[in-house]
């Protein structure tokens, strides 16, 4: 039996881990806490001598991690401390600092590569090149984010210098509690010369978005994948994922070519990767929002209820430098999607589901994932938000039409009573 170590385990990786692993010949020592509950306080350098101290006496065949920051560096880190299969820190770290990665994209597919700039924090002058390189930092209308971030955190439009302001005296607080941890890594691991605590601006991308979910194994690319994100109307605010997706198979093709191009170049090896990208329909052009160095765990039991393969049995594969092998499409559902519970105003939780009430909703979905953020007589704010909205819950579900599969979301829905008083207001509102 192959033995496997998760650095900085989430629920959702207990949960889907604590189903597959024994069906897939697996042994799972989860390493720790969540450490996205922390990292203001974080010691990141003890947390990777700590990881290699146990992964030297306890030899583990593979290290995983679903965790964006710091969760998936540090398995990289300590695979290659234990020359077990891993991509290079440093390719990592290029990836996920926004500025490094938008340099990568444009040196190797510049097609796919929007047009950017680096933003000081300490003023709204941009103090990197543009791109290309001989043009000026992008009038306003643009779209602004931090190097480094998180559940689109301080992302958004900015249209005019008060906007842009507003974002950069915000974004110190997210320097300050948020990034000293990544900054380390960055200093430890990578020659790029910039640290996190810098924003960037993009282009505005408007089309179709999506996920392309797959992975490296011997220089090549396999697409697991293409995932719709849909908004609600006029917000940058998921409302759902769904998967397959609309799109033809010619663009998610050109898709698949511009990842494994791109994957390639950098030397990303036998690893899972999801990367964000947008298709303009109007001028069929395809550019990348943004890439992700690992497994979306949010999308794991989606491609199951499709393809009959979860995620997480790929990358207990990859891990261990052996090829995956799955077949498309023989799942139980054609179609499924993580749908998002959100709401716009900021509300004090007042009732939650009891055990009772999600034992009626899986006795009537039994595939079906819930997840709940929040907490009685709390605010939802006190979570992490993308300060544009406030999501509170998750439910992954799969269906054979997405008719189906919206009336299965009400259904669902209907049956988590959850009650939020409005901040403004004395009476208790239903949840929205």
């Amino acid at each position: 039996m192959k033995h496997i170590a998760v650095v900085s385990p989430t629920e959702r990786d207990r949960r889907e881990l604590g189903r597959i692993a024994d069906a897939h010949g697996v042994g799972i020592s989860f390493l720790g806490d969540d450490t996205s509950e922390y990292l203001d306080t974080l010691d990141v350098n003890a947390l990777i001598a700590s990881t290699i101290r146990w992964c030297q006496v306890h030899r583990p065949d593979g290290i995983i991690s679903s965790d964006d920051y710091p969760g998936s560096i540090i398995s990289h880190i300590a695979a290659r401390a234990c020359c077990l299969p891993h991509t290079d820190p440093v390719v990592i770290l290029g990836c996920q600092h926004k500025y490094r990665s938008r340099e990568l994209q444009t040196r190797t597919v510049p097609h796919a590569a929007p047009r950017y700039f680096l933003i000081d924090p300490s003023s709204t002058r941009g103090v990197g090149s543009a791109q290309p390189p001989d043009t000026s930092p992008l009038p306003y209308p643009f779209f602004v984010k931090p190097v480094k971030s998180f559940f689109s955190i301080l992302s958004r439009k900015v249209s005019s210098d008060r906007q842009l302001n507003a974002v950069i005296q915000q974004s110190h607080q997210h320097f300050r509690t948020k990034l000293q941890p990544f900054n380390e890594l960055l200093a430890r691991y990578s020659d790029h010369p910039l640290s996190a605590n810098y924003l960037i601006g993009e282009e505005i991308l408007e089309g179709h978005q999506v996920t392309v979910e797959g992975y490296m194994f011997e220089g090549t690319f396999t697409l697991i994948g293409v995932v719709d994100s849909i908004m609600f109307p006029d917000t940058h605010s998921f409302q759902r994922f769904e998967f397959p997706s609309a799109l033809s198979e010619k663009v998610c093709s050109r898709m698949t070519d511009i990842a494994q191009t791109f994957l390639r170049a950098i030397g990303y090896h036998n690893a899972m990767v999801n990367i964000e990208m947008m298709y303009n329909p109007a001028s069929d052009d395809i550019k990348i929002i943004e890439v992700n160095t690992r497994l979306s765990s949010q999308f794991a039991d989606l491609f199951e209820k499709v393809h009959g393969v979860n995620t997480y049995a790929i990358l207990l594969d990859l891990c261990c430098g052996i090829r995956p092998q799955w077949e498309p499409y023989q799942g139980h559902y054609a179609i499924a999607a993580s749908c998002v519970l959100r709401t716009f105003e900021d509300s004090i939780v007042r009732a939650l589901p009891t055990q009772t009430d999600k034992e009626h909703l899986f006795a009537a979905e039994p595939d079906a994932r819930i997840e709940l953020f929040g907490s009685i007589d709390h605010t939802l704010s006190e979570e992490i938000q993308d300060g544009m909205s406030y999501r509170y819950g998750l439910i992954n579900i799969g269906a054979q039409s997405q008719k189906e599969l919206l009336e299965k979301f009400q259904r669902c829905k209907s049956l988590l009573p959850i009650q939020f008083e409005p901040m403004l207001h004395s009476t208790t509102a239903a949840g929205v």
